[in-house]
Formats: C-alpha cells, structure tokens, sequence
C-alpha cells in the first residue's frame, strides 16, 4: 500500500511535497514512524478519542487518506467519529465544522473528568 500512497503524492506541488521532506526528512522510516496510519494500527481501543472529519474537494487530497485512516481504525477496532462532508480544504469549510468538532473535544474532555 506504501507504493500506491507514494504515487498518491506525486500529484502534489513540488513545493508541498518540498516542505514534507524538511519536516520529515528523506528518510522512509521516519516518514513510517510519522505515518498516521501506522500509528494508528497499534492503538489500543480507549486510549486516544479521534475525530476525523474532512471536506470531500479537498485539494490536497486529504479526503482520501482519511478514508483510508478511517478503514485502519475500524480494521484495528478503534472507535472513531469520521464524517466527510461537501467541501474543499477552506476556512468555509473549517468554520462550518468547528462547533462540532469542539463538541466532540468537550465532551471527551468531560469523560475524562477535566
């Protein structure tokens, strides 16, 4: 699946992909070690309250690595809430969803007795 995510990458501005490489380095084991999905594979149900929501036009094409993260979860068996919704990478967008997410990061809060 790496290889496809690779080639999922390309379709990305030299300098987004520029700006990934500063952070990350070119060195694929510490992209793995940063990969989300990754990570995600060995949570533990209960040990982390993930909300992950996405606008389906996004450019940066993050709707489908949501999916994709979404599909790790479950097969993990970690509970989630994941929701992709009309829209594109924008403060729109962001400002349309803010109040739920909040509420989702309120009530896990709440939960945990802060």
């Amino acid at each position: 699946m790496l290889g496809a995510r690779a080639e999922i990458g390309k379709e990305f501005p030299e300098d987004l992909r520029a700006q990934a490489r500063r952070v990350l380095g070119g060195d694929i084991a510490n992209w793995r070690a940063h990969d989300p999905s990754q990570l995600a594979a060995s949570l533990a149900e209960g040990t982390l309250a993930l909300f992950i929501d996405c606008g389906t036009e996004d450019g940066f094409k993050l709707a489908d690595h949501a999916r994709y993260l979404h599909e790790v979860l479950g097969k993990a068996g970690v509970s989630h809430t994941f929701e992709l919704v009309p829209g594109g990478h924008s403060f729109a967008l962001w400002k349309d969803r803010i109040g739920k997410s909040l509420a989702f990061d309120a009530a896990e809060f709440a939960r945990a007795g802060y």
